[in-house]
């Protein structure tokens, strides 16, 4: 899957991060998550982001469109929306998914109309938004990844969102599962050669030195500072908070 431009809208200066690296891994005891906190404006500014946001005692990170002042649309603040009610997890996730979409929508149709070169190259038939979310639910550590797939029905002429879901546990992954989200063809080429890397007692320190090796091979798109968090029945305990506060 060809990484897009993950876009962020900061005040009314736009902030592209040409990719944000996120890596989540998941057992059946504790969640792992790190991301990188590179963002560049369009005047070539670099700044910092949080890519991680938290709520209710859930934790999720981003990539992909994640604010579009033009339409008010933050896909953080659709996330902290719904996953401060009280609902069950899978009820926020349902919510979640169904507000999402149509601002997305709407983000989607106003770029394919104004650039129709950068919809091709950038979103179609790529996700729009890319979704990890982390969790507790009855003593049991869940991962959600949600990819909201750009698609254009070309007999409509309209263009629609495909989304495709990856679940921690499922039927195929009970020990442990993996997930990379945004700029991650360096950290795919190290698993290919290493299948069992992150079977080294120091997870996060795994996941750090697998978005350094993503910031090495892209250093224009990704960059420090790095995030990483550890989640188990006792909380979220942070080795890193990158962007999202002082360490």
């Amino acid at each position: 899957m060809r990484s897009i431009l993950a876009v962020i809208m900061v005040l009314a200066s736009s902030v592209k991060v040409d990719a944000t690296s996120v890596v989540l891994f998941w057992t059946p005891t504790t969640i792992f998550m790190g991301a990188d906190s590179k963002a560049v404006r369009d005047d070539g500014t670099v700044v910092t982001v949080c890519k991680i946001g938290a709520a209710n005692d859930t934790y999720w990170a981003m990539s992909g469109i994640l604010e579009w002042p033009a339409s008010n649309f933050s896909a953080d603040k659709v996330a902290l929306d719904n996953m401060s009610t009280p609902l069950t997890l899978k009820s926020r996730l349902e919510r979640f998914e169904s507000a999402v979409k149509p601002e997305l929508l709407t983000v989607l149709n106003a770029v394919r109309s104004e650039r129709p070169l950068d919809f091709r190259n950038a979103y179609q038939n790529d996700p729009a938004l890319e979704v990890a979310f982390a969790d507790f639910e009855d003593g049991i550590p869940r991962a959600y990844v949600r990819y909201f797939v750009t698609r254009v029905d070309l007999t409509r002429d309209s263009v629609y969102l495909d989304p495709t879901r990856i679940d921690f546990p499922n039927r195929e992954v009970s020990r442990s599962g993996f997930a990379a989200l945004g700029r991650h063809e360096a950290i795919d080429a190290l698993r290919a050669a290493n299948p069992s890397f992150l079977e080294a007692p120091d997870v996060l320190g795994t996941i750090r030195r697998l978005i350094e090796i993503e910031i090495a091979a892209v250093p224009t798109e990704v960059g420090p500072p790095i995030a990483l968090v550890e989640i188990d029945k006792e909380g979220a305990h942070w080795k890193s908070k990158g962007a999202c506060g002082a360490n």
